[in-house]
């Protein structure tokens, strides 16, 4: 793989072979394994960068941790196949598509279906979304779901997900519910909606207050009254 930076250095949802085994930050690579990119995120605060994967089925997360101002030169992976189908498919809103693609015998929680369902959710495919929620195989997957379509402002999406039944009062390992999701991310309408759908502001580990007081900071008085109302 040629040396790039950091947005031009994997694609999201190709696999990749490890070439060489070594241990990073937080984990440890064998030579020969093949991982799904995910993506890539940075912390200032610990002078990090990371790039994630997933290993084929889905079901763990790997990081390769770098400095923030290391080199991207010579990283000790390789592309061995491109994007699955269902990831494109979902990605361009074809419903119909990722329906002739999903094997119903396979599992929902592999690695090109989370990514797929992610895809959609962050996008607004709220069709393609109904096509993948309503199958058994992804029952673990729509929680997350759930917190992606708050965070990215996707009140369709959460139409479709809560339809499914999911959870409005859904939280996360940190304490952390869907409707704090949106209002971090300024989302109004998505606020209007989890709210109608019962979310309660004080189940979220901030309570009401310090999401009306966040909601406030930032300038979203509309989102500080909703949460004010009840």
């Amino acid at each position: 793989m040629p040396a790039g930076n950091a947005s031009t250095l994997f694609t999201r949802g190709a696999t990749y072979r490890v070439t060489r085994t070594f241990t990073g930050e937080r984990d440890e690579f064998v030579e020969g394994e093949t991982l799904v990119y995910w993506r890539h995120a940075v912390s200032i605060y610990d002078g990090l960068q990371g790039f994630f994967f997933l290993v084929p089925d889905g079901s763990i997360v790997r990081s390769w941790d770098l400095a923030l101002r290391a080199t991207l030169e010579d990283p000790p992976f390789v592309q061995v196949a491109g994007v699955a189908d269902v990831i494109l498919a979902a990605e361009a809103g074809d419903a119909a598509r990722v329906s002739a693609l999903l094997d119903p015998d396979a599992e929902g929680d592999g690695a090109a279906r989370r990514l797929a369902l992610e895809s959609a959710v962050v996008r607004g495919r709220a069709k393609v979304v109904a096509e993948m929620v309503g199958r058994p195989a992804f029952a673990t997957l729509r929680q997350r779901a759930l917190f992606d379509a708050a965070a990215a402002g996707q009140p369709l999406v959460l139409e479709v997900l809560l339809a499914a039944g999911v959870d409005a009062d859904s939280v996360d390992d940190s304490g952390q519910t869907a409707l704090r999701s949106a209002v971090f991310g300024g989302h109004e309408s998505s606020v209007a909606r989890l709210l109608a759908a019962g979310a309660d502001p004080d189940r979220d580990a901030w309570k009401r207050a310090g999401m009306i007081d966040f909601a406030r900071r930032q300038g979203s008085l509309g989102i500080a009254a909703l949460l004010g109302r009840g």
